[in-house]
């Protein structure tokens, strides 16, 4: 045991299961090995791998409750969320107050309800005497009286969590996040307020707490709360800079600039007179690799595209992606924009293309908001249209695992077109 453990200490991983490997042929019964070795999986991320070990330390011992914590964990990890709920439950009913076990019921209570409208969706589409059969199985009264038991499991699951440890801040923001779907607006509002109490810097609280301001109608408040969020966090507004028909879509970034430029006694310019050598559309994953190799080769760039991230803004996580077994499509997007801002590239986010325009050596690209970009070069990474499949559910399910297809694309000549 001691041997392993300097092993894993040294980041070697296959020295460390063979000692602990040797170890259970001559103690096959105690339980500490296995708990071992399933933690030199855990911390490899190979979560499958785990589940299997964890699982012998938890029969041999069951009163390991650290290790069914990383059991339940295992199991969330791989999605396979019925599992977990599971684990986690055999925790609470011998620990009831226990924080982490308390917020990771809320969560994969969340979890198998998302996948069981998922599957119940598509039963509906192909087999819709199956679904009716499996929802009567289920003595479903209704898919609203169900999910408004599931977020009741949340809300109390979450509370129990927040009230177990003090400024648990994802406990208190998932609290108000259940309270808004809820429709229970006050208490949403209370725990926001708590959650940016706990951690200022919390961008989705403060985000969140702004659009329940224009839930309840009150734009005067939900207008300085996006002010707000402009100082905590520039790079939000940068991203999505344009609010909604509440406010007659005005670019909140430009209103704030707008006054600081008064307050500086500066002039608002809208002209772009620059040339760049090249100008991207479009900020996926295929702008944002052009726009690396672009910069890297010394290329003045310029990237124009309505969001960052493309068509990863719709998908929750991704599997088997090229160095990643698994990861979260928002952290993806994280790294990718990471990797383009080690560069000196130029980016203007939120602005809508509606005209391009190409002569022999000068390309022009007009957006909706009046500005014009010229460059030697463009490239277009839209990417695509997605197509809706037209089923119940689709739009509130829509980066929680619903997919949509290309319906078409459009090419440009002499312009060469990524990302779809």
């Amino acid at each position: 045991m001691l041997s392993s453990r300097f092993s894993v200490q040294l980041g070697q991983y296959n020295d460390a299961n063979k000692h602990l490997s040797k170890a259970a042929e001559l103690n096959p019964d105690y339980g500490p090995i296995y708990y071992e070795m399933g933690n030199i999986y855990f911390i490899q991320k190979k979560y499958r791998q785990a589940i299997s070990p964890y699982k012998k330390a938890v029969e041999l011992d069951p009163e390991n409750y650290e290790c069914r914590q990383k059991l339940g964990e295992s199991f969330y990890r791989i999605q396979t969320y019925y599992s977990a709920y599971t684990e986690f439950k055999k925790i609470l009913e011998v620990s009831p107050n226990d924080p982490e076990a308390n917020f990771m019921i809320g969560i994969t209570a969340y979890k198998q309800a998302v996948l069981g409208e998922l599957i119940e969706a598509f039963l509906e589409m192909f087999d819709p005497d199956l679904a009716a059969a499996q929802r009567q199985k289920r003595n479903v009264q209704g898919s609203e009286n169900d999910r408004q038991a599931v977020y009741q499991e949340m809300a109390e699951a979450f509370l129990r969590a927040h009230n177990s440890r003090k400024n648990f801040v994802e406990a208190t923001f998932n609290l108000a996040l259940t309270y808004h779907e809820m429709g229970d607006l006050n208490n949403a509002l209370t725990y926001y307020k708590e959650a940016i109490a706990i951690r200022p810097d919390l961008v989705r609280a403060h985000v969140k707490l702004a659009k329940l301001y224009e839930d309840r109608q009150e734009k005067e408040l939900a207008l300085a709360k996006y002010k707000e969020i402009v100082y905590v966090d520039p790079s939000y507004f940068v991203a999505h800079p344009t609010l909604g028909p509440l406010h007659n879509y005005i670019n909140i970034l430009d209103v704030v600039l707008g006054e600081l430029d008064e307050k500086l006694g500066l002039e608002s310019e809208k002209a772009h007179k620059i040339l760049y050598d090249v100008i991207i559309v479009g900020l996926g994953p295929a702008g944002m690799t052009a726009a690396i190799y672009t910069a890297r080769k010394g290329m003045k760039t310029l990237v124009l595209s309505k969001d960052v991230g493309g068509q990863l803004n719709i998908t929750a996580e991704l599997e088997n992606y090229p160095g990643y077994s698994y990861i979260e499509a928002q952290e993806l997007i994280n790294q990718f924009e990471e990797h383009v801002d080690r560069f000196d590239v130029t980016k203007v986010i939120g602005e809508d293309i509606v005209t391009i325009k190409i002569g022999d050596k000068i390309k022009m690209v007009s957006s909706a908001a009046g500005n014009t970009y010229q460059g030697r070069t463009l490239i277009v990474a839209s990417g695509k249209i997605p197509r809706p499949l037209g089923i119940p559910g689709e739009e509130r399910l829509m980066g929680k695992g619903v997919l949509q297809e290309c319906r078409r694309w459009r090419s440009l000549a002499d312009v060469p077109l990524l990302g779809c």
